[in-house]
């Protein structure tokens, strides 16, 4: 497909700042379950917020993405 058609198409959910969001969210409501659990669920989110995989040699494509996400849209 032309690029000028797919500029038009949605992005398909979950994109990782969807995730970072999601995964906030979840950790706002987070109730404890120890020092060594609060501590990890503490620092995976701080990991999960500082990722970047970087855009260096990607190339957009066109593809189904999650075929079971039917019906989601961003």
């Amino acid at each position: 497909m032309p690029a000028h058609v797919l500029e038009g198409v949605p992005v398909r959910p979950y994109q990782r700042e969807d995730v970072v969001e999601w995964a906030g969210r979840r950790c706002a409501g987070w109730r404890s379950r120890g020092a060594r659990a609060d501590l990890a669920v503490k620092k995976g989110l701080r990991w999960l917020e500082g990722w970047d995989p970087g855009q260096e040699g990607v190339t957009p494509v066109f593809g189904a993405g999650d075929g079971s996400a039917g019906g989601c849209t961003r």
